[in-house]
């Protein structure tokens, strides 16, 4: 994950790094800021594979969270 965020401090447009770096977080129950980094990583390669489906599950994981904290 430091890779990642030194990779992203140097050339912040770098779409391996923002989708690695999303992946980690999704993994660690970081969906917010994963879904950040993933809809980034979208805008700097819009036909990227499996980004509308990986958002489209961080959306429902942020939803999730948020019904049980109610």
């Amino acid at each position: 994950m430091q890779d990642c965020e030194k990779v992203l401090e140097l050339m912040p447009q770098h779409f391996g790094a923002l989708v690695g770096f999303a992946q980690m977080l999704a993994e660690r129950s970081q969906p917010e800021r994963a879904l950040t980094l993933m809809e980034r990583a979208s805008k700097v390669n819009p036909y990227l594979a499996n980004a509308e489906l990986m958002m489209a599950a961080l959306r429902i994981q942020i939803e999730n969270k948020r019904k049980n904290m109610i």
